[in-house]
């Protein structure tokens, strides 16, 4: 009974133990789960704050960079209202400017009024021009003449370019007695001014007189100053990227046939970009007067216009820094406030250098393109001449085919001499010299057989005599075996040498085609040549 009591009261423990112990694992678990909730938590946390303070860096570099902005454009807008208020003072050359803008985009007064009490050039400049423009082609030439007093070089050179946009049909008479004092030698360094009045001049909307009066200038400059360093005939070739055909085996000594192919390829590029360049379909119906009066080049109404813009001599650097100012404001700051502007009489090349450009530039009149090219065509045709000559020039080299190590000189005709039986020699030697794998074993089978036999018979041992029979076995499969290898040996011998014949019958068929091609090419070269002496003389 007391057994069965203690049984029962035990049970009755466990299960409160049991319960409690359920109980605590839950509390632990749930404990557990919060805290891994929390380091996630955290977690989460921290990169946000990563997060934050990056975005918060950059925003601050952007508001600091933006009020940087801000600040330089408010800067230069106030220094701007303090120039702006300068050059108010400047009505009367600011007038003189917008009237002249007026006439040249065709907007002209009736009657034209100016202040001149600043003794500004670009005032009697500006009368001349509305003269000029209402066919009173003597009182232009005084109010020219006027201006030149003040300032010979602005006025003299706005006095050609002005006529050219606004009265072309005057341009002639006015740049004949101009046009030598402005141009009285082309420096190496040629200036915008310069430029506009040479492509005025080569474009012929100044006259025959003018064109040929830049013509001497430039031959004499040329003649005095010389080519500038690098620049030769060599420049005039096209660049050429020629894909000659793989050769279909391992060749050497060609390169001086690619390079005749290749000169006789840079001879007909330079032929097609001469008759690109020079030969161009007229218009229907047009003729010589009316190619003369087309219009002026943009650069020439470009340099015009930078020159009007220029302002006097007291408002120059004020214009100068609201140009630049004014770069900045619209910029948001972002502009610089030193960066300058064009100029009127800044440096735009060499002599060399622009008549390179004129000659090549197909979209230039057809003027333009052989003033250029009768300066040109002397270093045109010594390059097309050197083409010609290096494409035409004998092949005296060796070409040599490698195969299997064994080097064989070959012309289009075959091999030279007993190169390819000298090589197939090689070949049968190469394969030939090792002599038999299985003498050793042969040799010792053999031996080993005699003396196994003999003692066998002496003695009496059909065991010692037997084994003598295998040994002799043992030698002829030896024998057998160096027959056979030296078959395949031979075999394969005889197939190299196949090989090398193969090689060499495919290395002079394309000797022979390569050669073929040259000569073709070399008459080409001919014709070629031919055709640019023809297009110079006739350019």
């Amino acid at each position: 009974m007391s057994s069965g009591r203690g049984s029962g009261s035990d049970d009755v423990v466990d299960f409160f133990l049991g319960d409690w112990n359920i109980t605590d694992r839950r509390q632990n678990q749930r404990i557990r789960e919060l805290q891994e909730g929390l380091d996630q938590a955290n977690q989460r946390v921290y990169h946000e704050r990563s997060r934050l303070r990056s975005e918060l860096s950059q925003v601050r570099g952007s508001l600091e960079k933006r009020l940087d902005a801000i600040s330089a454009s408010f800067d230069a807008f106030v220094e701007l209202s303090d120039i702006r208020a300068t050059l108010a003072m400047f009505d009367g050359t600011a007038m003189a400017r917008h009237r002249t803008r007026q006439i040249l985009s065709g907007q002209r007064p009736d009657e034209l009024r100016l202040d001149d009490t600043s003794a500004y050039w670009l005032v009697p400049a500006a009368l001349g021009l509305h003269a000029l423009t209402g066919g009173d082609l003597g009182t232009a030439r005084v109010r020219f003449a006027e201006a030149a007093e003040r300032d010979p070089l602005r006025a003299e050179v706005f006095s050609i370019l002005a006529t050219a946009v606004a009265a072309p049909e005057h341009a002639p008479a006015l740049a004949g007695p101009v046009l030598p004092k402005l141009l009285p030698a082309l420096p190496h360094e040629v200036d915008r001014w310069q430029r506009a009045l040479w492509l005025l001049a080569a474009d012929g909307l100044l006259g025959e007189d003018a064109r040929e009066e830049l013509r001497l200038r430039t031959d004499t400059a040329l003649r005095e100053q010389g080519l500038p360093q690098g620049d030769d005939s060599t420049r005039r070739i096209p660049r050429v990227e020629l894909k000659p055909e793989r050769a279909p085996v391992n060749l050497s000594g060609t390169g001086e046939i690619q390079q005749r192919l290749l000169a006789a390829e840079q001879l007909s590029a330079l032929r097609e970009r001469l008759e690109h360049t020079l030969v161009t379909p007229s218009a229907p119906g047009a003729d010589d007067a009316g190619r003369r009066r087309t219009a002026p080049a943009r650069f020439a109404a470009e340099t015009l216009r930078l020159l009007i813009d220029e302002g006097s001599s007291e408002e120059a650097p004020l214009i100068e820094r609201a140009a630049q100012l004014r770069a900045v404001v619209e910029g948001s700051g972002s502009a610089s406030a030193d960066s300058g502007r064009p100029r009127w009489d800044a440096r735009v090349g060499t002599l060399s250098q622009l008549l390179h450009a004129d000659a090549t530039d197909t979209g230039a009149p057809a003027d333009r393109r052989a003033f250029a090219l009768s300066f040109e065509s002397a270093r045109t045709l010594s390059a097309a001449e050197s083409l010609a000559h290096r494409a035409q020039q004998p092949w005296r080299g060796d070409v040599v085919i490698t195969e299997q190590g064994q080097r064989v000189p070959i012309t289009r005709d075959g091999p030279v001499g007993d190169a390819l039986a000298d090589a197939e020699a090689q070949i049968a030697r190469r394969y030939m010299r090792g002599g038999s794998e299985h003498r050793h074993i042969t040799l010792s089978a053999a031996a080993i057989g005699v003396v196994l036999v003999a003692v066998g018979l002496s003695v009496g041992s059909p065991v010692l005599w037997i084994i003598g029979i295998a040994a002799f076995g043992c030698s002829g499969w030896g024998v057998y075996k160096d027959s056979s290898g030296r078959q395949q040996t031979m075999e394969f011998a005889r197939h190299q040498q196949e090989r090398m014949r193969t090689s060499v019958d495919q290395g002079v068929a394309y000797l022979g085609a390569l050669l073929d091609k040259t000569e073709a090419d070399g008459a080409r070269a001919d014709r070629d040549l031919d055709a640019i002496r023809r297009l110079l003389a006739d350019g």
